[in-house]
């Protein structure tokens, strides 16, 4: 080995191996800290794309979601109706009977008037976080925002169920129970109002198992977006513990060595004593 003073190649080439297996080992353990691959947390374009792509899936999920509970609490209150709408039924065509006294129809019409009280007070009262469902004011339609995506927004429409929009008040008040021929009458528009109500609940059960199946889909489809994340950024716990603990080795013997070259260098400092 020859000896030089301008240039101690040994030492400078020992302290070169002793800086990077010190950096080397230094990163192994902030990312062990971490938990993510990149030492610094840079946001490169695949995971940076992964973590749009699962954002985006998360927000249309809850909009699915609140959408889906709204159209199940309209789809109850419509329930609701439709068994008021079917004693009504019931009363009306009792008195279809020509059989029947004044005093018995007018107990039957004072019930038939309570029950469309019923039907105005469910229609006019249901809401869901403060938005009225049932009074018409949904019947233009309503759409929810799809989000970051570009799936179209969701759109729904709830028609008014309001006695008067059923058909069963008009600008004389509730349906006449007063005769046979007014009894038939009213059951005929009984029976029209029970239609559309049972075809309304139809069509937004409809929906609302459409919206359920697609938040299944969307559960899917976040849990695979987590997935890709994962494996983009998340640490390899098992593997970097074995690299941190072999360039902690490394470090300590560059340093070691950097130690022993020193001290070769001193041979030197003999020669010219």
């Amino acid at each position: 080995m020859a000896l030089r003073i301008e240039h101690q190649i040994i030492d400078f080439g020992s302290a070169r191996l002793a800086n990077s297996n010190a950096q080397s080992a230094a990163s192994r353990l902030q990312r062990l800290s971490s938990g993510v691959r990149a030492d610094a947390r840079p946001q490169d374009g695949g995971s940076q794309a992964v973590k749009v792509h699962h954002s985006g899936i998360s927000e249309v999920q809850r909009n699915t979601q609140e959408c889906a509970a709204l159209l199940q609490t309209a789809v109850g209150a419509l329930n609701d109706i439709q068994s008021v709408l079917q004693r009504m039924r019931d009363l009306a065509a009792q008195a279809t009977n020509d059989a029947l006294t004044a005093s018995q129809r007018s107990r039957l019409h004072i019930q038939l008037a309570e029950l469309t009280g019923k039907v105005d007070r469910v229609a006019q009262n249901t809401a869901h976080d403060g938005k009225k469902l049932l009074d018409g004011s949904l019947a233009a339609g309503a759409v929810l925002p799809s989000g970051a995506r570009t799936s179209p927004p969701m759109k729904f429409a709830i028609a008014a169920s309001t006695s008067r929009a059923l058909g069963l008040t008009g600008e004389e008040g509730v349906l006449s129970l007063g005769s046979g021929a007014n009894a038939q009458g009213a059951l005929s528009a009984i029976r029209t109002a029970i239609e559309s109500v049972s075809a309304q609940e139809a069509e937004l059960t409809s929906v609302v198992n459409g919206l359920r199946f697609t938040a299944a889909t969307l559960s899917v489809e976040s849990e695979n977006a987590s997935a890709a994340a994962s494996r983009i950024t998340d640490l390899g716990m098992a593997t970097e513990v074995a690299n941190a603990a072999r360039a902690q080795i490394l470090s300590q013997s560059a340093t070691a060595m950097l130690v022993h070259a020193q001290h070769a260098s001193q041979g030197v400092g003999q020669l010219v004593r």
